[in-house]
């Protein structure tokens, strides 16, 4: 198994399940502005629904799971974002390996993959960063998906201090798996590579699970796919301090893979 593993936002089950002190990962649940300073209701803008506070019901977005099998009997978790039809757009170290089934939840509906692809310049970098450049995947399934795709943001690059929401399947503080919640960060940093988001406390974090799951900044109006979650801070296992790392889809090697393979993609 790649050893970016213990790195990763990736979570992992049966053989080579993970031992971690979850984080966080609930919304914010203000109707406008609240206390925290926040515009946007996270669970609102991605077009789910708040229950219960902090849970999205995932029946109208176009966030989905995605899920994969090894042949040893181990498991794998991930997130994904509809980007065209038949096509999601998910982290390339979600697919290393070579799961032997991997399929896409959407709305409670199970898509089995009929392919999938990861960019072929992804590079792990173990040793000095937790950084994973290009790491970006594409699954396909077999019918059409039953939502409307979310655009990605390649025509600009966004910036330092901007709000945008993140959301995912991954696990939480109370160690719920597999539902879809969503929360706000503001940018902290922007390279050509990455974006930075880091968890204050005061907002919300990625965790394990929520892998290849969205950054979504508001384009004039529409929610579009900034980047997707790529890697945090090991040691401080999503808790405060953590720094998520998110690949930048506005960097034309990456946007130029996704096109290549998806050309039907919704883009801004």
């Amino acid at each position: 198994m790649n050893p970016l593993f213990h790195k990763a936002k990736l979570l992992v089950f049966g053989s080579l399940a993970l031992s971690i002190s979850l984080a966080a990962c609930g919304v914010k649940n203000d109707e406008n502005k609240g206390n925290d300073g926040f515009t946007y209701n996270a669970c609102n803008e991605i077009g789910a629904k708040i229950f219960g506070g902090e849970e999205c019901k995932s029946d109208r977005t176009a966030v989905v799971r995605i899920e994969g099998y090894y042949r040893d009997g181990s498991s794998l978790s991930c997130t994904g974002s509809i980007i065209s039809s038949r096509a999601v757009l998910t982290a390339a170290h979600c697919l290393v390996d070579d799961p032997v089934v991997l399929v896409v939840t959407v709305d409670g509906e199970t898509f089995r993959t009929a392919d999938y692809v990861v960019h072929p310049g992804v590079v792990y970098d173990l040793f000095n960063t937790v950084s994973v450049f290009n790491d970006v995947g594409l699954v396909f399934v077999g019918s059409d998906l039953p939502l409307s795709p979310i655009p990605m943001l390649i025509s600009r690059n966004i910036s330092t201090g901007e709000e945008g929401l993140i959301a995912g399947y991954g696990l939480t503080e109370n160690q719920d798996l597999g539902k879809l919640l969503a929360g706000n960060v503001i940018v902290d940093r922007v390279s050509s590579n990455h974006i930075f988001t880091a968890y204050t406390g005061d907002n919300s974090n990625p965790c394990v699970g929520d892998s290849g799951g969205p950054l979504l900044i508001n384009d004039n109006g529409v929610f579009t796919i900034a980047g997707t979650v790529s890697s945090g801070t090991p040691e401080t296992n999503c808790n405060v301090g953590d720094v998520t790392l998110y690949a930048n889809l506005a960097n034309p090697e990456i946007y130029s893979f996704i096109l290549d393979y998806v050309p039907d993609a919704a883009v801004r």
